[in-house]
């Protein structure tokens, strides 16, 4: 018998084996041929409409804007990459349009998104950015209150909740030192920022679950 089809018969042998004789085994070989399960999306945008996603960082939590530019491009990305959406508004727009805002009569988020075009604003604002959630341990955490707002009509599409939904972000690291350097700490936030970006991107569409590399990253509903 000629080696490839010997090959092809070892392996159909095998297969026939494992589910005759260990059920157990067929789990495993289910996933390494269809890959894991994937987490759902919390919302599904309209893949039609136009979207911009809008860091809000009125408090600074963020050190630099650069910063914060980078969370909603990082968003982006992954958005246009798993075809979230078909077109996106760079965020770099409602930033714009948000910082010459009047302070005596600001315009809503729907406002804002209408300014520059925009269907659907992603709309997210800081509740905490660093790169220790208790001042001692080295643990590059976000959290942000996530809403979709339909700049037409000013409804908040999703969630139901007025607060929003509290999303979670941590990031493990292989070491507990803490950054020496300023330049340290704006290469880990810098990273921190990206990976806040292509979580707060996973909330509207299915993607794989945490893998060991993205162990303690999660979602919370409050």
């Amino acid at each position: 018998m000629p080696r490839p089809a010997r090959l092809f018969a070892i392996l159909i042998g095998a297969s026939a084996a494992s589910l005759l004789g260990a059920c157990n085994i067929v789990g495993p070989l289910f996933v390494l041929a269809h890959g894991p399960e994937k987490a759902p999306a919390e919302f599904t945008l309209d893949r039609g409409k136009k979207t911009v996603v809008f860091v809000d960082d009125r408090t600074n939590l963020v050190s630099r804007r650069s910063t914060r530019l980078k969370i909603s491009a990082a968003a982006e990305q992954a958005l246009a990459e798993h075809g979230a959406v078909k077109e996106i508004i760079r965020s770099q727009a409602i930033v714009g349009a948000a910082s010459q805002d009047s302070h005596a009569e600001p315009k809503s988020i729907a406002e804002l998104g209408s300014t520059v075009g925009a269907d659907i604003v992603i709309y997210a604002t800081v509740d905490f950015f660093g790169l220790s959630p208790d001042g001692a341990t080295f643990q590059p955490t976000a959290q942000f209150r996530v809403k979709v707002v339909d700049t037409l009509t000013g409804e908040r599409l999703w969630p139901e909740s007025r607060e929003g939904f509290s999303l979670l972000v941590q990031m493990n690291v292989r070491t507990e030192q803490y950054p020496q350097s300023a330049g340290e700490v704006l290469e880990r936030e810098a990273m921190l920022a990206d990976w806040s970006g292509k979580r707060l991107a996973e909330l509207f569409y299915d993607h794989a679950p945490p893998s060991e590399s993205r162990v303690g990253s999660s979602s919370i509903r409050r």
